[in-house]
C-alpha cells in the first residue's frame, strides 16, 4: 500500500469515526461540528509535494455564520452551497490546528514506520483539545484570519 492509501485508509477508519464519536459528521478531508447559526469546519489539507513515499497535511479550521455564507453565496453563485475549509473563503474565520497547539509542528506525515492509529489519535485529540474550542468561538488566536 502506497502512503497516499494509508493517509487515505486512515482518514476514513481512523479519523472519521473519532471525529463522528466527538460529535462531526462528514467523511473524507471535510467535516461539520452541527451548530445551528455556524458553519464549523475541519479540513485536511495535503501538501502539494507528496509523493507515493509521504503524504504531509494540516488541518485548518473555518467558522463562517450561515446567513454570512448565504448572502455571500447570493452575491457569488459560483461559491459552494457549504464552506470546503479552504484558506481562501471567505466571510468567515479561518486558522490552521498547529496555531493552537503548545508545539511547533505544522504538518503532520504519514510515512514508513508511522503508525497512522496512533496518529489518528494525536490528531482527533488535538481537534477535541484545541479546535473545538476555536470552532465555538470560546478561544482566539492572534493568527486567525
Amino acid at each position: 500500500m502506497t502512503e497516499p492509501e494509508r493517509y487515505a485508509a486512515m482518514l476514513r477508519d481512523e479519523v472519521a469515526p473519532r471525529l463522528r464519536a466527538i460529535g462531526f459528521f462528514g467523511s473524507g478531508r471535510r467535516y461539520v461540528l452541527p451548530d445551528g447559526l455556524e458553519w464549523l469546519v475541519v479540513a485536511f489539507q495535503r501538501n502539494r509535494w507528496n509523493d507515493e513515499a509521504n503524504v504531509e497535511f494540516t488541518i485548518n479550521l473555518f467558522r463562517v455564520a450561515k446567513a454570512d455564507w448565504k448572502g455571500a453565496r447570493s452575491r457569488h453563485p459560483r461559491m459552494s452551497e457549504q464552506p470546503t475549509g479552504g484558506a481562501v473563503e471567505r466571510p468567515g474565520r479561518y486558522l490552521r490546528l498547529h496555531h493552537l497547539l503548545p508545539t511547533d509542528a505544522q504538518w503532520w506525515a504519514v510515512r514508513a514506520g508511522v503508525d497512522t492509529a496512533v496518529l489518528a489519535g494525536e490528531l482527533v485529540e488535538a481537534l477535541g483539545r484545541y479546535g473545538v474550542p476555536w470552532l465555538r468561538g470560546e478561544i482566539r488566536h492572534s493568527d486567525e484570519l
